[in-house]
């Protein structure tokens, strides 16, 4: 019997949620949506079934912030997550790794500042 379903934008997120919360994710469908436009507009769908008490299960969105926060809400059995970080890959950085790259590599601005990448110039 399944809990219900999780909603992601991508395949890869599907692989993440899979791979890493496997114990989380158990007893869920975990689908892709394709795109957060695709993810906005399942949400109002679904809000509407379950106000038509058309939804018996845990309907789960989980999808990236794209620079923008939703102005949607979760509801009883709609629940909306939208990461705090651009998008879900951005939790796997390990700044601590990224910065000893740097020093190896000898970047005097990771940012870039016109400098390229790499510092160089």
């Amino acid at each position: 019997m399944s809990k219900g379903a999780i909603f992601v934008e991508g395949v890869d997120d599907v692989d993440l949620l899979n791979a890493g919360f496997d114990e989380q994710v158990r007893g869920f469908r975990v689908m892709r949506l394709g795109n957060r436009h695709e993810v906005e507009r399942e949400v109002r769908k679904l809000s509407e079934a379950q106000r038509n008490n058309e939804v018996d299960t845990l309907q789960c969105f989980i999808f990236d912030r794209d620079m923008k926060t939703t102005d949607l809400s979760s509801e009883k059995l709609v629940r909306i997550v939208q990461w705090n970080r651009y998008c879900f890959e951005n939790y796997l950085l390990d700044v601590d790794a990224i910065h000893a790259v740097c020093v190896d590599l000898e970047v005097s601005d990771p940012r870039g500042s016109g400098h390229g990448a790499l510092g160089a110039g």
